[in-house]
């Protein structure tokens, strides 16, 4: 997917903004085949962007494809330890996988890098199961 550390030139980097542009239109049109198509030439573009990675793995999490989604994420957050993106969806792969500890984990460093309701809302949904977890190893 190229090289992360090479900066795209000037153009490299317009061609990967209007790829990312049309990546979302198609995301919002609920064409997800054709978002993870843009995203990735994106990404060939300008394969240093965490966002592009993160923003993939969401699309990549809605054709449920949970496996991609988290090599992206890790990607994301690989190139920026602070994507709370990164780590938003990561951890809602994790939980569609049902490893719940690492769901709950990713989801709370989501929320604590950059709050965001959805994420939360994905922490609730998990916190029952670590629960139930953390007492049966008790």
């Amino acid at each position: 997917m190229g090289d992360p550390s090479l900066q795209p030139t000037e153009e490299q980097q317009d061609q990967a903004d209007e790829k990312k542009s049309a990546a979302i239109a198609a995301f919002n049109d609920g064409n997800m085949e054709d978002a993870v198509k843009l995203f990735t030439e994106a990404i060939e573009l300008n394969p240093g962007s965490a966002i592009l990675h993160a923003k993939r793995a969401n699309a990549l999490l809605k054709l449920k494809k949970p496996v991609n989604a988290i090599r992206d994420c890790d990607k994301a957050i690989s190139l920026n330890p602070d994507s709370a993106q990164g780590y938003k969806f990561r951890g809602r792969a994790h939980r569609l996988l049902g490893e719940w500890v690492e769901a709950h984990k990713d989801l709370a460093t989501a929320c604590k890098l950059d709050y965001d309701d959805v994420a939360n809302e994905w922490l609730k949904e998990v916190e029952p199961n670590v629960s139930i977890l953390f007492s049966i190893c008790i």
